[in-house]
């Protein structure tokens, strides 16, 4: 699962501007819990990827795919979901947007390069704020 937070933005390089905002969002985020997210799950049963947003943590969320609380949805046809990424937000409307453009991406290797390659995520994010 890669997770992109101050400490890998630092290490890999980005922007000033984003490592502000991403101190910025860590101070807010260790002070009021719960931070909206972008999120990826991934099937090895049905090789298959889940592209969601949430304003819970997205562990939360995982387990709520997992246990079946979402019995008539698409995750509801396998049980072996894990993360594959997660992208925090600083806002939900930022979360949902990032959401629905990976998905109007339609592409398993644009998700798979949203891992290998984190100035994509960069971009998503500031282009979203």
């Amino acid at each position: 699962m890669l997770v992109i937070s101050l400490p890998v933005a630092i290490g890999i390089g980005l922007s000033p501007t984003f490592k502000t905002s991403l101190f910025l969002y860590e101070v807010f985020y260790a002070k009021h819990g719960n931070m909206p997210a972008c999120y990826i799950l991934y099937s090895k049963a049905i090789n298959k990827f889940y592209i969601g947003a949430t304003g819970e943590t997205v562990s939360e969320r995982l387990n709520k795919h997992v246990q079946g609380f979402y019995d008539n949805k698409y995750t509801a046809i396998a049980k072996d979901w894990e993360i594959f990424l997660a992208i925090e937000c600083m806002t939900t409307k930022q979360a949902f947007a990032i959401e629905a453009h990976i998905k109007r991406m339609k592409s398993r290797k644009y998700i798979e390069n949203l891992k290998c390659y984190p100035e994509v995520i960069e971009k998503l994010l500031n282009h979203y704020s």
